[in-house]
């Protein structure tokens, strides 16, 4: 073989191993969406004792969400639960709400109530925000007992998706 078929043959050869150890992973199959998504309805209020901060929502805001987050079945949910909040800044946002946006797993039930299958609740609720500062009061013995800060955050938009796990 001449020395241009032997460099011929060389490249070729190359080629197809670099497109063969360089071939990409399948895609992801599609996301498949669950409708009605239910997490919480609009005008619902909770108190949030302290700072306005995600640690302190997390707990108050999963006792209004329509999942039941004190069932002794609900650890996985629990475990999954993320939060993230700020007050508006994005195109599209109010700058008068404070937003949290989060996700947590949750199971799909049917009518009796069993499992048909556990699905993703991805969320971003806005909020107005009313703060109040307590001041300090008297308990019953006549000790001073300090105050502090109360916010009643009350859901105004609701947006959420629900895919299957």
């Amino acid at each position: 073989m001449r020395a241009a078929g032997k460099f011929a043959v060389l490249a070729l050869c190359l080629v197809v191993a670099g497109c063969l150890s360089s071939s990409s992973k399948p895609a992801p199959p599609p996301a498949v969406y669950v409708t009605p998504c239910n997490v919480i309805g609009k005008g619902i209020q909770v108190r949030i004792p302290g700072e306005l901060k995600p640690d302190n929502i997390k707990l108050p805001l999963q006792e209004v969400l329509v999942d039941n987050f004190k069932s002794p079945a609900a650890i996985g949910m629990r475990a999954s639960f993320q939060l993230e909040c700020s007050w508006g800044y994005k195109v599209g946002e109010r700058r008068d709400l404070y937003y949290c946006t989060g996700r947590y797993k949750a199971p799909e039930l049917d009518e009796n109530q069993v499992i048909k299958r556990w699905i993703w609740k991805e969320f971003k609720l806005g909020f107005s925000v009313e703060a109040h500062d307590i001041g300090s009061w008297v308990d019953s013995r006549g000790n001073i007992q300090p105050g502090g800060k109360v916010n009643y955050i009350t859901t105004k938009t609701v947006d959420a998706t629900c895919t299957v796990m």
